[in-house]
């Protein structure tokens, strides 16, 4: 753009009148017929040179493009497709990982992050703010105390996956587990992945996540259906009561220092007035020791010599005294008939050990050079057969019909140590039994909104438990969730008194074997102690609100190497 200040084209007469000959505004440049020269003329610059900016579609660049020697912005340069401008740069597309005023813990719940909008344009998780000493990480802020974010199992959309409410380990409170992405083609809603998506919520409502933050209805991912969006802490000092913070509170308990166990049964928690609320709520979790469990709010010794659900045991091996922990001695006395040959009672005072094919912890043959199974040996539990693999050879059965026989019992391989037909397992909760759609031994777990399990208790000689190296857990099964994903694996955690969600497999659509496992075993194996002891292993398959689980049949196996 050139702005012209020193052309004179005034009259003759109006410029003598002016006070001077020819013209008054003229320049050394200036012609005789009025034209400019080049650098007679001043213009503005209009950005500095080499600058750019984004504009809708591309990019400007500045620069003199017009010959004036002054700079001004250039034509559009519009970015190829699936880029976009960011600070006057094509860049390829980002996705956004957070929502903009989304606060989070880190993975340890040792420090805080904000979502911020990086160099590209797209919201980010920001740099951690570590929490003082003494605090923790809970719903994106760091507090003395910690608080629950969810309740357990429960589950909520993340982005375009879900997250499962655990245990944290870090406190002994409950967070929002990692995010498991959802397939290709699927979206998720209200806490599951499927095809298609349901409204969560109304949109512009409110409502309360825990006590430390709130939430709100609307359109957060990349479905069409409504969802509750990311946690929005409360205020330091308030607390979120019917989906608005507030100083205001409502106690949890009744009175200061009554207990309650915690829901794991690990610990227990003290009523009182924690950190800045007003109100008598339950504080953290106290750890139980390791021999130790909650009982009505209380920590007691985990009993040593109760090893049979509804049968009194005796104190200690060769002994009639009845086991001072187990509660099934408050009723009855141990060696006496009750149904179970127990082995700690001193020989022929117990009025049950007359199984004459009964004379080890594996399950033996009926009789010698047999294969039939014993049918008085309690060892033999459902499905299970003599003559078979499990690490002991059987001397009454035939040359060659035991595996072990000959063989190291530590060999590689994996023994099973329980079978049980899906009728046959412990059902719970909301199931079909048996499945309408393929009849017995099938069960249908969770058909409707409530969810379902199956449980199954196995027991295995102790024997070679040094060489036991891991454990899996294999269901025959399929689902037709529309709204679930298929039923998820849990087993029993003797350390802790809960279930534990193995994560790396569902029950999924096709029909066939699904396989979860564990490495570290010391926390699932509950083994006694002696030359007859048992391990035993409690596992489920859990099925959530329509995940309709279609099971037939229960498989757990460990993996048996050499020291």
């Amino acid at each position: 753009m050139r702005i012209r200040l020193g052309v004179c084209s005034f009259p003759l007469v109006l410029a003598l009148s002016l006070g001077g000959p020819g013209c008054m505004f003229g320049g050394d440049n200036d012609q005789a017929d009025g034209s400019v020269v080049p650098g007679d003329a001043q213009c503005e610059d209009l950005c500095v040179a080499g600058e750019t900016r984004c504009v809708t579609g591309g990019f400007q660049e500045c620069g003199d493009f017009d010959g004036d020697d002054c700079t001004e912005w250039s034509q559009v340069t519009a970015c190829e497709p699936g880029e976009v401008c960011s600070d006057g740069v094509c860049r390829p597309a980002c996705e956004d990982e957070c929502s903009q005023g989304s606060v989070r813990c880190n993975d340890e719940g040792t420090a805080t992050q904000e979502c911020m909008v990086d160099s590209m344009g797209c919201w980010i998780w920001g740099v951690e703010v570590d929490c003082l000493a003494g605090e923790t990480c809970s719903e994106g802020v760091c507090r003395a105390i910690c608080v629950d974010e969810c309740e357990p199992g429960s589950r909520q959309c993340h982005g375009n996956g879900y997250q499962v409410c655990v245990w944290s380990g870090t406190d002994s409170c409950k967070e929002w587990g990692s995010t498991t992405q959802c397939p290709v083609g699927e979206t998720c809603s209200d806490g599951y992945c499927s095809t298609g998506c349901t409204n969560e919520c109304t949109s512009g409502s409110v409502r309360c996540s825990g006590i430390a933050g709130f939430q709100v209805c609307g359109d957060h991912d990349s479905d069409a259906c409504l969802d509750w969006g990311p946690t929005i802490p409360c205020p330091a000092g308030e607390m979120c009561s019917n989906g608005e913070c507030d100083v205001s509170c409502a106690d949890e308990c009744e009175a200061r220092n009554d207990t309650q166990c915690t829901t794991s049964g690990g610990g227990y928690q003290v009523c009182d007035y924690y950190g800045a609320s007003p109100c008598l709520i339950w504080g953290p979790s106290i750890s139980c020791a390791e021999n130790e469990v909650c009982l009505e709010g209380r920590c007691v010794l985990v009993c040593d010599c109760d090893f049979y659900r509804g049968i009194c045991e005796p104190e200690e091996p060769s002994s009639t005294t009845a086991c001072s922990c187990d509660s099934d001695c408050t009723s009855g006395t141990p060696c006496v008939t009750d149904g179970h040959c127990d082995s700690w009672c001193p020989p022929n005072s117990d009025p049950d050990c007359d199984c004459l094919c009964d004379y080890n912890e594996y399950c033996e043959a009926d009789t010698p050079g047999g294969t039939d199974t014993c049918p008085c040996d309690r060892d033999c539990e459902s499905n299970e057969v003599a003559c078979a693999d499990d690490g002991h050879c059987d001397t009454w059965c035939p040359a060659g019909a035991d595996p072990d026989c000959g063989a190291d019992a530590c060999r590689d391989r994996w023994m099973r140590v329980g079978f049980r037909q899906a009728d046959q397992s412990w059902l719970s909760g909301s199931f079909l039994d048996p499945d309408p759609a393929e009849g017995s031994p099938w069960v249908q777990l969770s058909p409707g909104l409530q969810p379902g399990s199956a449980e199954v208790w196995v027991e295995f000689a102790a024997e070679h438990l040094d060489c036991v190296r891991s454990l899996r857990i294999q269901v025959w099964g399929y689902d037709e969730s529309v709204v679930g994903d298929g039923a998820e694996f849990y087993i029993f955690n003797w350390q802790t008194y809960k279930f534990d969600l193995l994560p790396d497999e569902t029950v999924r659509s096709p029909e066939g074997f699904y396989t979860n496992g564990v490495q570290d075993l010391a926390p699932y194996l509950l083994c006694g102690s002696g030359v007859q002891a048992k391990c035993y292993v409690d596992a489920k398959l859990g099925a959530s609100a329509w995940d309709d689980t279609h099971l037939r049949d229960v498989r757990i196996e460990v993996y048996m190497s050499a020291p």
